[in-house]
């Protein structure tokens, strides 16, 4: 099943019929709802789903915004799961839980989690300059990597394991999944170490891997793993999967087939029950996006 993500086109729209509108015109009848999106705006959208004008595949958390947030400076990260504030952490749990009661709502799927980051200065875009000034950046990867297990001896981990336990007592409750994803800066988490550890400690059904294709690209691209060791370690885990392109070393959430992945190589995981969605953001063209779709299910099927 293929959805298309409303981090593409909310930013135009003022109501939930206009946006879901603008989807439907690429002959897309499903979504996955992003993380800007108002109550109203969500409450729109349940109506529109109610309706039978559009299906609801996913949700990415937090949404609708948390009343305590603005807007503006919404995100995913904006409370950390993996927070060794007690309080934060609680914040996190909470509006994550209330993502999964909207999900049920809407007879969604699953939610999109961000699993909380390290409190050190990032370093990503660093290392993507030095790639593309064609230096080495062996001692640079050596450094991030080892300010990046320091940070983890804190007990970042245990916080956001605690986090996953309460989180997936109300899975059950709601009968929502939870996909965690694999992220774009260095310092979040989970890496794909924290990956194998989390799903060491939950074998829940409900708990499980989203594939982002172009965070997985960037990764690669900066000499930090392969594309594939993802899929290969977590395929069985897989809920869903975001499908995006990468263009120069860091610059994704291009059109799928508009820069250098290989959509190929997803294949052999993608079975009928994975969630498939599409996330190009602005300046993506409906044009891209109608011939993305075009060819993505010629590669995967329906």
């Amino acid at each position: 099943m293929f959805g298309i993500s409303t981090s593409w086109n909310y930013h135009r729209h003022i109501n939930a019929r206009s946006m879901i509108e603008e989807i439907k015109e690429l002959g897309i009848d499903s979504v996955e709802l992003n993380f800007k999106l108002s109550r109203a705006m969500v409450d729109g959208v349940a109506e529109l789903a109610d309706q039978n004008f559009i299906k609801v595949l996913s949700l990415h958390n937090f949404c609708p915004v948390p009343d305590s947030i603005e807007i503006s400076k919404a995100s995913p990260d904006y409370y950390s799961l993996a927070s060794l504030d007690s309080g934060e952490r609680q914040k996190a749990v909470t509006e994550t839980k209330h993502t999964m009661d909207t999900a049920c709502r809407l007879k969604a799927r699953a939610v999109v989690v961000h699993a909380g980051r390290l409190d050190i200065i990032d370093r990503t875009r660093e290392l993507a300059r030095a790639i593309e000034d064609g230096l080495d950046v062996t001692d640079l990867i050596d450094s991030m990597q080892e300010e990046r297990e320091r940070a983890l001896g804190k007990g970042y981990l245990d916080c956001l394991l605690e986090s996953i336990k309460e989180l997936l007592i109300h899975s059950k409750k709601v009968d929502i999944k939870i996909g965690l994803e694999n992220r774009f800066y260095f310092r979040e988490l989970p890496s794909i170490a924290d990956f194998t550890t989390i799903f060491a400690a939950f074998k829940d059904k409900n708990l499980g891997y989203w594939h982002d294709t172009g965070h997985a690209q960037v990764y690669e691209n900066l000499k930090l793993l392969s594309h594939m060791e993802y899929l290969e370690k977590f395929g069985r885990r897989l809920v869903g999967v975001h499908l995006h392109d990468v263009t120069g070393v860091i610059d994704d959430h291009n059109a799928p087939f508009t820069g250098s992945l290989d959509f190929s190589m997803l294949k052999p995981f993608l079975d009928g029950k994975i969630i498939k969605i599409l996330e190009p953001h602005d300046p993506a063209t409906a044009g891209d996006i109608k011939s993305a779709i075009v060819r993505l299910k010629e590669l995967y099927g329906k």
